[in-house]
């Protein structure tokens, strides 16, 4: 599919990279490079296994006002020291790089642009990484962003 489609992408549409066509399969080879324990359900779904993951961390993130709050907590969380993120908008979709502080202004945008159902973001460094799965509405990441230790 081509992102640059995605009617909920198009104001940004010129900041993204696009770094593969291969989704999930870049994806799933740059998580297993960095050693991320993964869920693989089939060739195109899979999801961290962030009972596996240490350390951990978790919050609910669709609730009125979540735009501008997380996007605040994001900028003084960890990933906002890196230059640029890697992103996995859906199993469809390219796997894009954007640079992090373009992420964090629009990080909502990004999780609709899935269709609502999920988005994995990784840190250049591949230090830091993120999952937003709609099927609990969690925010997750190893990394703290709100005071909520999973």
């Amino acid at each position: 599919m081509d992102i640059s489609k995605n009617g909920f992408l198009k104001d940004i549409i010129k900041h993204l990279k696009v770094v593969s066509n291969d989704s999930p399969d870049y994806f799933i080879n740059e998580l297993n490079k960095s050693k991320i324990p993964l869920e693989i359900f089939n060739e195109k779904n899979f999801l961290i296994n962030w009972d596996e993951v240490t350390p951990s961390y978790k919050f609910f993130f669709d609730y009125v006002g979540c735009e501008d709050e997380i996007s605040d907590l994001l900028s003084k969380s960890h990933l906002f020291n890196e230059n640029t993120v890697i992103i996995a908008i859906s199993n469809d979709k390219p796997i894009i790089e954007v640079e992090t502080k373009i992420f964090i202004n629009h990080w909502y945008s990004f999780f609709a642009a899935s269709g609502y159902v999920g988005v994995v973001v990784m840190g250049k460094s591949k230090k830091f990484f993120l999952e937003m799965v709609d099927r609990d509405f969690n925010f997750y990441s190893n990394f703290p962003v709100k005071e909520s230790k999973k």
